[in-house]
């Protein structure tokens, strides 16, 4: 049976959150500037915050079915050990990380099981119908078109091989994914606090990717770019999803 949580634990994830986004600003003119073990120190803490958060909201089963939070849990560790490599792969090996490489391979797995996570919640908490469907495919088509023409599409186009274009369109239908279970989420799910919160780190993961596809084909990414603080955001967010209430707090549309 689901225990009612403490309306405070969610504030611990994201001060977490907060530290490390404030250390990342700290740090982003020396050794985040070219990527480094600092950066990578500051991911891979609150992303230890945030799986401490998530398995002690599984333990104490604030969710029902409190199993569906592995899914995340398991984006979280993924998504640490990527960024860890991403940002420690110069000081590691000395060279530049190349695309696609093994970091890109371990966050499309982890939006995998995001996905997973997402899909599996929207199965047993939403109440939708056809008229519910049809907005949500029409929110998706619409936004689906910007984001190609505007940031998925161009970077298709610069990429210099196959490999390059294949893991960017893969990074495009993940997006396209997130987009559709955020429309059926906002459209057909009745709303909690931990619902808003998800909420809030599915619409940071799109406009960081975005922000980071964009910056990228433009050449101006570093590593100290803001985008990172943003990333930062989605974990913390997803925690403290996870340490909120899932009681109603009004009802969507019907």
């Amino acid at each position: 049976m689901s225990e009612p949580p403490d309306p405070r634990w969610c504030w611990y994830p994201l001060a977490a959150g907060l530290a490390g986004a404030v250390a990342f600003v700290a740090t982003s003119t020396t050794d985040a500037a070219e990527g480094g073990t600092i950066p990578a120190v500051i991911f891979g803490a609150v992303a230890a915050a945030t799986a401490a958060s998530i398995t002690f909201a599984i333990h104490r089963r604030i969710h029902h079915p409190a199993r569906i939070w592995m899914l995340p849990l398991g984006y979280v560790v993924v998504y640490a050990f990527a960024s860890i490599l991403f940002f420690g792969y110069t000081s590691l090996t000395g060279g530049n990380l190349p695309y696609p490489s093994v970091a890109d391979a371990l966050y499309l797995g982890g939006y995998a099981l995001l996905v997973a996570f997402l899909v599996l919640l929207v199965k047993h908490k939403a109440r939708w119908n056809k008229g519910d469907l049809l907005d949500a495919a029409i929110v998706t088509l619409s936004l689906g078109t910007l984001q190609w023409v505007f940031v998925a599409g161009p970077a298709v186009d610069s990429a210099e091989s196959y490999a390059a274009k294949g893991t960017s369109i893969l990074y495009a239908l993940f997006d396209l994914v997130l987009v559709a279970l955020a429309a059926v989420m906002v459209i057909s799910m009745r709303r909690s606090r931990s619902t808003v919160l998800l909420l809030g780190a599915v619409a940071a993961q799109l406009g960081a990717d975005a922000w980071f596809v964009r910056s990228v084909t433009a050449g101006s990414y570093t590593y100290s770019n803001l985008i990172n603080v943003v990333f930062l955001a989605v974990v913390s967010l997803l925690g403290a999803a996870a340490l909120s209430d899932s009681t109603v707090m009004s009802h969507a549309a019907t």
